[in-house]
């Protein structure tokens, strides 16, 4: 999903298709009610790709299409709400301007 954001391609709104379609759709609440997440939030308002696209290049989440080092390892240390069929891992992305960004991305499962 992250070498889709930065790579956009074939079209500029690829990246953002990809990873709305990996991502858990929004719960009923979450459309009745503002979600805490940030990227909950940002699903919330796009409606379409096209519109993460931009919401993501206009947002603190814009590193997520430019990054040009990504590190990924197990997290060491998991959400108090764990879950027996989740795992975590620990991303850290970085921009030609030194700028970083770690985040906690849970899989589930199947």
């Amino acid at each position: 999903v992250l070498q889709h954001l930065k790579d956009s391609s074939p079209h500029a709104a690829h990246g953002a298709a990809v990873a709305m379609r990996f991502s858990t759709p929004l719960a009923t609440t979450e459309l009745e009610w503002e979600p805490l997440d940030a990227w909950r939030r940002m699903l919330r308002k796009a409606a379409n790709p096209r519109m993460l696209a931009n919401e993501l290049m206009t947002s603190r989440f814009r590193i997520w299409c430019e990054w040009v080092l990504c590190e990924v390892e197990d997290a060491p240390t998991a959400p108090l709400t764990r879950r027996a069929d989740e795992e975590y891992l620990s991303v850290l992305l970085i921009s030609r301007d030194g700028l970083k960004l770690r985040f906690l991305v849970t899989l589930e499962r199947r």
